[in-house]
């Protein structure tokens, strides 16, 4: 049978998380509105590819379009069989903003694809996001702004939201992110100051941050 803990822990948790970032909705979010870019530093974003050819094209679209002037893309084809690195061409081709290509003949996977492009970079930041995303107009500025001057701020994310809900499961997948990962990390961040985990479909990065840990990870697989 189902104890106490099990039965009642989902229910009261769901109130703090609703309560909490409704809280900061309301209050803390009028704050962050109020904040303003001081500088606008180099930006390199980061797309590995596999197999994206039928949306690649607008979400780099997107990106050109962003209200943010000092930032480059770099498009990373990890091992495609479809027509993935022709769109690439195409985009470089379409847009005036500045987009580096880089094709992997295997595919070894997004982690892989984001270290080969992280090891090239020399920006202070980085902004990794997924083939499938449509970035709004002000994401790239908000995301920076964020960030900017605080030197123990290591990584800032963005609010993914499902557009497409045609399909039963992209309607469910709607309410999970909205109330799974939406509402638990601005409950998370009103209550601790930070919150536990960031998304991989848009989070900017310190590249110092991001350097350093592939370090480490390295050292300690060589160990292990």
């Amino acid at each position: 049978m189902i104890g106490i803990f099990e039965l009642y822990y989902p229910i009261f948790m769901s109130f703090v998380w609703i309560l909490g970032s409704s809280y900061l909705a309301l209050r803390k979010e009028k704050n962050i509105q109020k904040e303003k870019l001081l500088a606008e530093p180099a930006v390199d974003v980061f797309m590995a590819c596999h197999n994206e050819e039928q949306l690649l094209y607008q979400s780099v679209k997107s990106l050109c379009q962003q209200n943010y002037k000092n930032f480059r893309i770099v498009l990373v084809d990890d091992g495609s069989d479809d027509q993935t690195f022709k769109q690439m061409v195409l985009a470089k081709r379409d847009f005036k903003q500045q987009i580096e290509l880089i094709k992997l003949n295997v595919n070894q996977g997004k982690a892989h694809a984001l270290n080969m492009a992280l090891k090239a970079s020399t920006a202070e930041f980085i902004l990794c996001v997924d083939a499938d995303s449509i970035l709004e107009k002000g994401a790239l500025r908000r995301l920076v702004t964020g960030i900017q001057g605080k030197a123990d701020l290591v990584a800032v994310t963005g609010r993914p939201m499902v557009l497409n809900k045609t399909k039963l499961i992209a309607k469910l997948q709607f309410i999970e992110y909205f109330f799974n990962i939406d509402c638990i990390k601005r409950a998370q961040y009103f209550f601790c100051g930070l919150i536990l985990t960031v998304s991989g479909v848009l989070t900017l990065y310190r590249t110092e941050a991001l350097r350093t840990c592939l370090e480490s990870f390295q050292e300690y697989s060589q160990e292990g």
